[in-house]
């Protein structure tokens, strides 16, 4: 591996570990504090857990059956979760998809950055930033680019549909049909 790629593949590594890792206080007194709110804490969706062994057939199982599950009703703490979960495994799958179109580095570097920020956005920035590439670098060929960048952003978005009080449903489902139909892009744009 070109030692570019070995750095983009140890940080993205890096960043989906300290993105599952559960936070909180460290240091004398941290196992007290943590006994005591583990006891008053309501039991949640377990952590956020993927695998780019999945690849994209796994990706795009998760995604029909968060699709599936995006329904007025449904737990919003568990569509967050699995939306979570589907963001983290489309980063997992940039690395390889790298090696395969090493000009897309750059500009999938910078449309990862979304894993972070999407908490801070309303939909019509994720769109414009995003989606439109507002703050993302130009890259030649970038239509393959563009595919692979979507599946970490289409959850995003989802994210983002389900912050408001009153959940968009339907426009969640309308992002999770689209990052299918990415996928099955990047599914052919990886093969030899």
């Amino acid at each position: 591996m070109k030692p570019h790629l070995k750095l983009v593949a140890s940080t993205m590594a890096l960043a989906v570990l300290v993105a599952c890792q559960p936070t909180g206080t460290s240091g004398p007194g941290a196992a007290a504090g943590a006994s005591a709110e583990a006891s008053a804490a309501v039991p949640g969706p377990a952590p956020v857990t993927v695998d780019a062994s999945e690849g994209v057939d796994g990706y795009v199982a998760r995604a029909t059956a968060l699709r599936d599950a995006l329904s007025p009703g449904a737990d919003v703490a568990t569509l967050r979760h699995d939306a979570e979960a589907l963001m983290e495994l489309g980063a997992t799958l940039v690395p390889a998809f790298v090696e395969r179109h090493p000009h897309c580095e750059g500009y999938l570097a910078a449309a990862l950055q979304v894993r972070g920020t999407w908490p801070s956005l309303d939909l019509a920035t994720i769109e414009r930033d995003y989606h439109h590439d507002g703050v993302l670098p130009q890259v030649a060929d970038s239509g393959v680019c563009y595919h692979m960048k979507d599946l970490v952003t289409h959850p995003a978005t989802v994210l983002v549909l389900l912050k408001d009080a009153r959940p968009d449903h339907a426009k969640a489902r309308h992002e999770i049909d689209e990052v299918i139909e990415h996928a099955g892009f990047v599914a052919r744009s990886t093969q030899p």
